[in-house]
């Protein structure tokens, strides 16, 4: 398994994220604790507290959309929100059966479930069509 890829999975459920930062806030959840604390509740990432902030306490939404005014506390929302205005939004299409996806990997993944296609080998023999399920695999297996 590529080094760069393995940082990236979270060590309890093998769940795959794009940045290592990603991957240290999902894996805060399944020990229960964030660190950031409000109303009693616990907050595992600042981008969920700034949420709640905004929506709960009127914190200012500092982010805004210059085609139609809607404004978001973070600006990740607000450029997940952009694709909308977009003419044609950019679409994956898998060539076997059609389905289409927003990110190029997730169609590559399921193209690849149409080939039976696993690349993902543990060396007990098991292979795998995704690299979690690898991931998950390999944490149970002795191998």
């Amino acid at each position: 398994m590529d080094a760069e890829k393995a940082e990236k999975l979270c060590k309890i459920c093998g769940k795959s994220f794009r940045s290592i930062s990603a991957v240290y806030d999902h894996e805060r959840r399944h020990a229960k604790k964030g660190p950031y604390k409000c109303c009693g509740k616990d907050f595992f990432s600042k981008a969920n507290i700034k949420r709640h902030r905004c929506a709960v306490h009127g914190e200012e939404k500092t982010f805004a959309c210059e085609q139609c005014d809607k404004r978001f506390s973070i600006m990740a929302d607000l450029t997940r929100h952009l694709k909308i205005h977009e003419e044609h939004p950019v679409k994956f299409k898998c060539t076997v059966c059609g389905l289409e996806f927003k990110k190029a990997h997730d169609c590559g993944d399921h193209e690849a479930s149409h080939r039976g296609d696993k690349q993902h080998r543990c060396t007990c023999g098991k292979a795998y069509i995704h690299q979690t399920n690898l991931y998950r695999h390999k944490r149970k297996c002795n191998h």
